[in-house]
């Protein structure tokens, strides 16, 4: 669906980044509209972007729409006929933390990862099982875009932000960065540093893998409030007030992602562990053994004799007797080549 830019009454300025400025739509509450700028629309897809649109009624968590977890593309807009940025729902006033300003401080993840400062006065930061309910949202969200064959990207503080009330829930911010597992992105994918995955080749396609690294990470620097915590350390700061059951099974995981591609716990794993619920195992499929070759049955006196009057010059594999005395009990199965006898009388 697309909607010209015409008819868009547009308000303040939200957000300004170095590919798109974000503003208020005042005649459409309750959204946002994403421009892009002139450099970034060079290497623009629109079409990959009204793909993400169009996914908008298929993607659901708990029952709500991916336009509830997400600021996820909803309409085109067009000027001129041409593609210029997207609609999106607009940032509930919940995700910020009152500072003075008009709109407010962002409350991104890595509020999760520190202790309190002093200046914090009005602000109440989740516990330790409030935390690990935040994660289990996300992973969550993970979970289903992965599931649609999409890969996220750039998962890191500044594109995850949370709310304590109405209702605790985590929103994912940056949506068009998303790709189609196997294709190209709506505009050029940044990978925010400290957040890279150490085994991945340098200009290599972001994948589900790789969403997985990022997501232990983030669950990792979150539960032990450690900011700069990788998962390539030697050793890690504590889990802190988790139950035990809760930090074995989450320190399990972790230990899986730090290893290399094809080794790492899935989303939907994360999920599973983050919530409580018993892990799933998946079996591994071991390889097929190779069938038996039947038996050769021995070559009967009418055939050598077909053999020999279709084609004299013939060759045929046969066992050999020879040698009964080999040293190398293998010698004694070995197979030669021997010409069909002219005279089987």
């Amino acid at each position: 669906m697309s909607v010209d830019l015409s008819t868009l009454h547009l308000g303040r300025k939200l957000g300004d980044g170095g590919q798109a400025e974000v503003f208020l739509v005042e005649n459409r509450p309750g959204l946002a509209f994403k421009r892009y700028r002139p450099n970034a629309l060079q290497a623009f897809r629109p079409d990959v972007l009204e793909e993400l649109a169009a996914e908008t009624e298929h993607l659901k968590l708990e029952g709500r729409p991916i336009t509830y977890w997400a600021t996820w593309p909803t309409e085109t807009v067009t000027h001129r006929s041409q593609v210029i940025g997207f609609l999106m729902p607009l940032l509930a006033n919940e995700f910020f933390f009152p500072d003075g300003n008009l709109r407010g401080k962002p409350a991104t993840f890595a509020f999760l990862a520190r202790e309190p400062a002093p200046f914090w006065d009005d602000v109440r930061l989740p516990g330790p099982i409030e935390r690990v309910q935040l994660l289990a949202q996300l992973a969550g969200i993970l979970q289903q875009l992965h599931h649609r064959k999409m890969v996220f990207g750039d998962l890191s503080w500044s594109n995850v932000q949370w709310a304590q009330t109405p209702v605790r829930r985590v929103i994912l911010l940056d949506c068009d960065g998303i790709r189609l597992l196997k294709g190209a992105p709506v505009a050029r994918q940044l990978d925010t540093p400290d957040w890279t995955d150490p085994y991945a080749i340098r200009g290599s396609v972001p994948d589900r893998d790789r969403d997985c690294y990022k997501l232990a990470l983030m669950v990792l620097r979150v539960l032990s409030q450690h900011l700069t915590v990788r998962l390539s350390d030697l050793q890690w700061p504590a889990l802190q007030g988790l139950p035990a059951g809760t930090a074995g099974a989450i320190t399990d995981l972790l230990q899986r992602a730090a290893g290399p591609a094809g080794s790492r716990p899935s989303a939907t794993e994360w999920r599973h562990a983050l919530e409580g619920r018993p892990a799933r195992q998946v079996p591994i499929a071991s390889p097929r053994a190779k069938p038996a070759m039947p038996p050769t049955p021995p070559v009967t006196e009418r055939q050598w004799n077909t053999l020999a009057a279709s084609s004299p010059s013939t060759t045929v594999s046969v066992p050999s007797a020879e040698p009964t005395g080999a040293a190398n009990a293998d010698d004694a199965r070995r197979w030669k080549a021997v010409a069909p006898p002219d005279d089987l009388s």
